[in-house]
């Protein structure tokens, strides 16, 4: 019943004054396999204005059993789901991967020769790798017959990553096993890859920093200028699921990866607790950065904004209106996208007790480079909104996915839902005067370039973590026969 009442949603509301720079329409059903749950979902807009998204499905039933009877062996209930709007209606390609015993995680990006990029997680064996595929944006995604499967992880530790794209270059961030002569021995460090042939060849990857506490929850962007953005949390290690978020971290590269800026801690005082920092750009300078409290006393979602490309920025300040549920869904995100006209989406989930019944509800925020606009509710029905996505389609029209999940007698579920929403005319944002002149209040950073270092494989891969013996076996050419049987599995379907 709670199914389909969410899918009879009308048009979202405003909270507070209205402020409306988007209309949004009805909320719709992502399609996926009948009895499985669907979350976690990447989404990509090409440039016949199709939708794609890529999502976790996990069989419940199978996993209950497992943990009821008290199985000797995991049982292999996760798989990759993907769903495309072509236009006049939703279609289902699941399953696109063979199904594995670990909760698979996918991200998704499109360039401009219309071919998609999907970056995720897969467990063939004992460690966590990260492959990465591409596919003609016109035929989509299937379980046999992708192109350019190939590992892109080296040591098997990875929870969480993102993609993006500019022209015909792919850049990847995860997080992976750092080293074990760290302060933190084996936590989650962020590594970057880049490919410039569009997905076929890789450079080494680079460890961007090394984490004294352990890192999660990467994000990365390429704005239309060519400049990377990437940022992620430090405190809190997804891969074993501990520690405590305590701060963010802020880099950047204008000059394709022949630099990087030096790691730049965002945080506010008094208490470091941050999570879920997020960044978006709108190619002219401005650069938006979001973050929440995860265990204040007084529960806040901040931002910082820069008109410099990051070299200066404001002190940190709250998001109005906008107060951020208990940090109980640790894999959730905030997603940020830019318009034409240069204005920064937020979506968000919030908490919301008028309407929903689990005080929850997903928000869509505006900011255009001088203030935010009242939060607009997407989704506020039953259920426990988390992991929206948000992008800018071809019309300069705005696309969400998000998951629900369903908790209650000890059962848990999820499904994966969309949003469009037609963005108001707007000529480009013009900065003002009077935003120029409140420079006295920005907080001026030495951000001196960092040559990026390159990695040799032989210097990355940590032989000392699997012992001599998996040193012995690499070199009989076995582990190199295994991903050759997992590459034929995908391309054989």
């Amino acid at each position: 019943m709670a199914l389909l009442a969410l899918l009879a949603l009308a048009p979202s509301r405003a909270v507070g004054a209205p402020a409306a720079a988007a209309v949004w329409g009805p909320v719709v059903h992502v399609p996926s396999p009948a009895g499985r749950s669907a979350t976690r979902g990447g989404i990509a807009v090409d440039r016949e204005n199709r939708v794609h998204v890529v999502f976790s499905v996990s069989d419940q039933a199978a996993w209950r059993r497992y943990k009821q009877e008290g199985l000797s062996h995991r049982p292999s209930y996760e798989t990759m789901g993907y769903a495309f709007f072509d236009g006049t209606q939703w279609l289902d390609r699941s399953p696109v991967a063979p199904q594995q015993r670990r909760v698979l995680r996918g991200a998704l990006a499109v360039d401009d020769d219309d071919l998609l990029h999907v970056l995720f997680t897969y467990a063939p064996g004992f460690y966590d790798d990260l492959f990465y595929r591409h596919a003609p944006a016109s035929e989509g995604l299937r379980l046999g017959g992708w192109q350019g499967t190939q590992p892109v992880n080296l040591r098997g530790s990875s929870a969480m990553g993102d993609i993006a794209v500019y022209d015909r270059a792919v850049f990847l961030v995860f997080d992976d096993a750092g080293s074990l002569e760290a302060e933190c021995k084996g936590c989650g460090d962020i590594f970057f890859r880049r490919s410039l042939d569009g997905g076929v060849s890789w450079e080494d990857p680079l460890d961007l920093k090394e984490s004294p506490i352990g890192s999660s929850r990467p994000r990365i962007i390429a704005d239309r200028a060519g400049v990377l953005f990437v940022t992620w949390d430090e405190g809190w290690n997804a891969q074993s699921v501990s520690g405590a978020p305590q701060y963010g971290i802020f880099m950047s590269s204008a000059d394709q990866v022949r630099h990087w800026s030096q790691p730049l801690r965002i945080t506010q005082s008094p208490q470091d607790d941050n999570v879920q920092l997020s960044v978006a750009s709108d190619s002219r300078g401005g650069v938006l950065l979001v973050w929440r409290t995860a265990f204040s006393a007084d529960p806040a979602v901040y931002f910082q904004w820069s008109i410099d490309w990051g070299e200066t920025w404001t002190a940190p300040g709250r998001v109005p209106n906008l107060i951020p549920p208990p940090w109980d869904a640790p894999f959730d995100v905030y997603s940020i996208a830019t318009d034409s006209a240069g204005r920064f989406h937020l979506l968000a989930v919030g908490v919301n007790r008028e309407r929903s019944a689990s005080g929850r509800a997903l928000f869509h925020l505006t900011w255009d480079g001088e203030a935010w606009t009242s939060p607009i509710a997407v989704y506020d029905a039953d259920g426990f909104p988390e992991f929206p996505q948000l992008v800018v389609g071809k019309q300069n029209d705005l696309h969400a996915s998000w998951s629900v999940v369903f908790r209650g007698d000890g059962e848990r579920s999820s499904t994966l839902l969309y949003a469009h929403a037609k963005l108001a005319d707007s000529n480009s944002m013009a900065r003002s005067a009077t935003l120029r002149r409140q420079i006295d209040d920005y907080v001026p950073l030495a951000i001196p370039a960092r040559t990026a270092t390159t990695y040799n494989v032989s210097d990355v891969f940590d032989w000392s973590v699997f012992g001599r013996a998996a040193a012995s076996l690499l070199a009989g050419g076995l582990i190199v026969a295994a991903v050759d049987g997992v590459r034929r599995l995908w391309s054989d379907g």
